[in-house]
């Protein structure tokens, strides 16, 4: 099974994220599971969504304490200290940031598994127009696991973005294709 927690702030589509990611995957006949975890529910809070993908039943239904990778769309949530909890030396950390991965491992000092960066926001903000950096940073999510392709991705976001016009279809399918190329 694979766990993924994401930590966001309102409005920056960490909960879309997990559900674009759980759909994905769904359309290649895995089981899945997304929610959300919510502080104050406004804009800028800190909140966390969580994503299950499995090939056989899921049976859990609690928070991911003990994810395989971890998504962090504001860098400046690095400071709370808990993005890396649970997390083991095999577990993979993916930071939405312009900062170096030695900047941020300095900051995350008793972290020891793999990290990467991405600068998600300014993907976003090049192909799409705003800040949205779910699309490049799931793009970069499919360089880790086959229960997720870029081949379903795109077609799923096709799907989902379709009823917005192909401009906006084709801004995603550009951000996705930047952010799976972009990982460092």
């Amino acid at each position: 099974m694979l766990q993924i927690r994401i930590h966001a702030r309102g409005g920056l589509g960490g909960k879309s994220l997990a559900q674009i990611i759980a759909e994905t995957s769904l359309r290649l006949d895995n089981y899945m599971q997304a929610f959300p975890e919510y502080g104050p529910e406004r804009a800028g809070a800190p909140l966390r969504a969580f994503v299950r993908i499995d090939n056989k039943p899921i049976r859990l239904h609690e928070p991911i304490s003990s994810p395989d990778i971890s998504i962090v769309l504001d860098e400046t949530l690095l400071l709370s200290g808990n993005v890396t909890e649970g997390m083991v030396n095999t577990s993979i950390l993916i930071v939405n940031t312009e900062k170096t991965k030695e900047s941020i491992l300095s900051l995350l000092k008793n972290y020891k598994g793999e990290l990467y960066v991405i600068p998600a926001t300014r993907i976003s903000l090049e192909t799409i127009g705003s800040n949205k950096p779910g699309s490049p940073v799931v793009g970069a999510l499919c360089r880790f696991t086959k229960l997720i392709t870029i081949e379903a991705l795109k077609e799923d976001m096709a799907q989902k973005f379709a009823r917005k016009g192909q401009e906006i279809v084709d801004a995603n399918q550009k951000a996705i294709d930047m952010g799976f190329k972009s990982l460092v």
